[in-house]
């Protein structure tokens, strides 16, 4: 009676049956069944794309320090935000947030001006 089992999970381990087999169909529907049904939180895999969103775009990652750029239509509908440094830090934090999901706290903002002198956006460090 064993010595069955064993023998059926080493062809299915080692997938000794050929396509057509009832065998077969077993092994790729629960196969399916797995990757369908299984909770992604599970595996704590949500790997960050490297482009957030459209104003938001991881530019490197070291370590627990993160840096991104957010472009300036961000804070667009802010008034003289950029001469608040409180604001314009809370503000950022609260962006990045809803645009990542999760918190985090700032520890560094350099402004990024064009050719011009107009603000173009902002680098941000931040740490989980």
């Amino acid at each position: 009676m064993f010595h069955k089992i064993g023998l059926v999970l080493k062809n299915a381990f080692f997938w000794k049956y050929g396509r057509g087999t009832w065998q077969y169909d077993l092994m790729v529907a629960a196969i399916l069944l797995f990757i369908f049904l299984t909770p992604r939180r599970l595996f704590h895999d949500e790997p960050l794309p490297l482009s957030v969103s459209d104003r938001v775009t991881l530019e490197s990652q070291t370590g627990q320090e993160s840096i991104y750029r957010l472009r300036a239509e961000v804070f667009s509908r802010y008034k003289d935000i950029q001469t608040d440094n409180q604001a314009l830090t809370r503000v950022i934090q609260e962006e990045l947030q809803k645009s990542l999901r999760r918190s985090l706290k700032v520890t560094g903002i350099e402004p990024i001006l064009d050719e011009n002198n107009n603000l173009e956006g902002f680098l941000v460090r931040v740490t989980p």
